[in-house]
């Protein structure tokens, strides 16, 4: 009887995604708390060095306005992917992963292009506190979606064989929550970094 009761308690597949669920979002809440404090840090030390006259004011090139919708459109893909898993359309969800990968990459070209655009405008990683936090915070969300274009490459190739369908959905619904998170933080960054410089 009691080796019964424990033979019911062994880990199921729904308390292993359970459990990688949570661990997503702890993960995920680290994240979120690691760029608040790098924000909070920039606006103490924007007000210290503006009483003090050493604040570099610029003004954020274009190109981050675009990668900004070109990383809100990658949301939408992937979402085109999740709904197309869900309906086991395997050609529909290899075309909208494929298409999530290409914008996540013409997201970080697009970066690229912005910061060299900031050296055209003398704007440095070192040389002034204001454009080090600028590249710091842009370039840690960029290692993050580095992360997540990996995750997104490898679930591509799952799903081209065949292996993400409706009774699948582990993987990318973590790589979709992780990618999402992304979109978001990036949403914030640009809001806030216009707002400040």
């Amino acid at each position: 009887m009691q080796s019964q009761i424990v033979s019911n308690f062994s880990p199921t597949t729904t308390s292993k995604f359970n459990t990688q669920r949570l661990l997503m979002w702890l993960y995920l809440g680290t994240v979120a708390m690691l760029f608040a404090a790098f924000t909070s840090a920039l606006i103490v030390s924007r007000t210290d060095n503006l009483a003090r006259d050493n604040w570099l004011q610029f003004k954020m090139p274009f190109s981050f306005t675009i990668t900004t919708a070109i990383i809100l459109l990658s949301s939408v893909t992937l979402h085109w992917a999740w709904i197309s898993a869900k309906k086991d359309r395997p050609s529909s969800l290899n075309l909208a992963l494929a298409l999530t990968i290409v914008l996540g990459i013409l997201f970080l070209t697009g970066q690229v292009i912005g910061y060299s655009k900031l050296v055209a405008m003398n704007v440095y990683l070192v040389g002034n506190v204001s454009g080090s936090f600028f590249y710091v915070l842009t370039a840690m969300h960029g290692l993050h979606l580095v992360a997540g274009l990996i995750a997104l490459i490898y679930i591509t190739i799952q799903a081209f064989r065949l292996r993400i369908s409706s009774s699948n959905l582990v993987g990318l619904e973590l790589c979709s929550t992780f990618w999402h998170a992304l979109g978001l933080l990036w949403l914030y960054l640009f809001v806030f970094l216009s707002y400040i410089y």
